[in-house]
């Protein structure tokens, strides 16, 4: 019984942003230490913030993208150290190459296969990995999306404008049918329903489970909305995962759903007399059962019109590295988390609940899907700066006036919680903070060296004198501010040297 006694409950740690050290009891930590002479309101948003900056680590921050590693760290060897280092201190890295992975760490050096020279030449399987007839297959593999082109987001697409015309002819059938027209054949069904899941696939960027899993609620809740002049309908966005149509493309939806659903719904031998419940599953089969392997059909699908093989995985990965090339932080930013809620099934993973967030999404994906050749405009829509564009950098310039005018920046100020500031920043609040931080930065600078006017001071100087300034967070780089410091000191002298002469 003493033994029980004495031992400590397992609490949750949380940073204090004042010294950087972790705390058992936060709130107690801050009265007695580093907010003692703060206000019990300044504390308990102080506890808060760390709150909402844990669960951000937690489901964020704790993951990173060995893609970033490629771009960062040239060597493979230092990628590989750096996978390692993470990964003992708790964090997750994914997309590692499976060679990386199944390599010991002692033999990374000489087994590791270069994930670009894979990319390049069929090489031989590293010593010790497993089926040589496997990796053979997955460098042929790799080498044909290289030899069919498939590089960009248009090439992932090829699929759309190859079969639309045949597409088209079959929903023209639909929309002039009358009494006396026959009806469709099984194929110009499956031809519609395969046509509608590449697109939300190839386009929307749509995860497989997330298309089986969609219901004939999630069409019928459907929410209209405007962008830009246009109408949109924004599917989806509690259970699971939303995206955005145009008006074309909801009215091809609505034709599969009431005249080529209720046809495979017949086919189902287990429907009997059951009646046509909202919590049923929007996309049949022809058999009226669920559509279990989407992904074998896409496959059919592109054998079918002799297109190139594409995955959704390597769609994904084509959108994001065109993001990241053509757009700016937060525009990616955008694309990033409707690319991560376009996996979700449940409410908990969904992130992008607005529909407005999601239509802006599904217009960036439009645009970054556009001819990276046209005749009329060699450079690529992504270099130009079209009317949506336009519109979304004006607004996100409104809405940092706005967030300026409810949390003014100053010297000792502190960025709210998002969510205090998020119903301000909505989409842009990478932006604003980003923004608002910096300018606080400039502020705290031009304060520095104002008070260091009349001789260049150390950096251990700098150091100190900042350290009682009150400042929790948005710390200045000493040295930096040295060399602001000898520069103005520099021009000042060079001044008043030129007025004696």
């Amino acid at each position: 019984m003493s033994s029980n006694r004495k031992s400590k409950p397992n609490r949750r740690l949380f940073l204090c942003e004042v010294c950087l050290k972790p705390q058992v009891c936060l709130s107690k930590h801050l009265r007695h230490v580093c907010m003692k002479h703060s206000t019990p309101e300044q504390v308990k948003e102080k506890v808060r913030a760390a709150k909402v900056s844990a669960r951000k680590f937690e489901t964020v921050g704790r993951f990173w993208d060995y893609r970033l590693l490629r771009k960062t760290l040239k060597s493979d060897e230092d990628r590989t150290k750096m996978v390692d280092m993470l990964k003992e201190r708790g964090f997750i890295v994914t997309n590692v190459p499976k060679p990386l992975i199944a390599v010991p760490p002692a033999q990374h050096q000489e087994e590791t296969v270069h994930p670009e020279q894979e990319l390049d030449t069929p090489t031989a399987p590293p010593v010790g990995s497993g089926d040589p007839g496997e990796f053979h297959q997955k460098c042929i593999n790799r080498l044909h999306f290289l030899t069919m082109g498939i590089s960009t987001p248009f090439d992932c697409q090829l699929i759309l404008r190859v079969a639309k015309k045949d597409f088209r002819a079959v929903i023209s059938k639909l929309v002039n049918a009358t009494a006396e027209s026959p009806p469709l054949d099984p194929k110009e069904h499956s031809l519609v329903v395969n046509y509608l899941v590449a697109l939300l696939t190839l386009k929307l960027l749509l995860h497989a489970r997330v298309i089986r899993n969609m219901t004939v609620t999630d069409w019928l809740n459907r929410v209209k909305t405007k962008f830009n002049g246009k109408e949109y309908v924004v599917v989806g966005g509690r259970q699971t995962a939303a995206f955005a149509l145009n008006q074309h493309e909801e009215m091809w939806f609505q034709y599969y759903y009431i005249e080529i659903r209720p046809e495979r719904l017949r086919n189902n031998p287990n429907s009997g007399a059951m009646v046509d419940r909202s919590d049923e599953l929007f996309f049949l089969n022809s058999k009226g059962m669920n559509m279990c392997n989407l992904c074998t059909d896409l496959e059919r699908f592109l054998k079918q019109y002799k297109c190139p093989k594409v995955t959704i995985k390597h769609t994904r990965h084509s959108f994001e590295d065109a993001a990241d090339e053509s757009l700016n932080s937060t525009e990616v930013s955008l694309i990033s988390n409707y690319i991560l809620q376009s996996g979700a099934t449940s409410e908990n993973d969904n992130l992008m609940l607005h529909p407005e967030n999601v239509v802006q999404a599904c217009v960036l994906l439009s645009k970054l899907a556009r001819d990276p050749n046209p005749e009329s405009n060699k450079a690529g829509p992504s270099r130009t700066l079209t009317r949506e564009y336009r519109s979304i950098r004006m607004d996100r310039q409104k809405i940092y006036e706005s967030f300026t005018q409810a949390y003014p920046v100053s010297l000792e100020g502190v960025v709210p919680a998002f969510p205090l500031r998020g119903t301000l920043t909505g989409v842009h609040d990478r932006y604003c903070t980003d923004r608002w931080r910096k300018s606080q930065r400039d502020l705290r600078t031009e304060h520095v060296l104002s008070h260091f006017s009349s001789q260049l001071p150390t950096v251990e100087d700098i150091k100190k004198w900042m350290s009682r300034q009150n400042w929790s967070q948005n710390f200045l780089n000493p040295q930096n501010v040295q060399t602001k410091l000898a520069a103005k000191l520099s021009e000042s002298t060079k001044r008043s040297g030129g007025m004696d002469a």
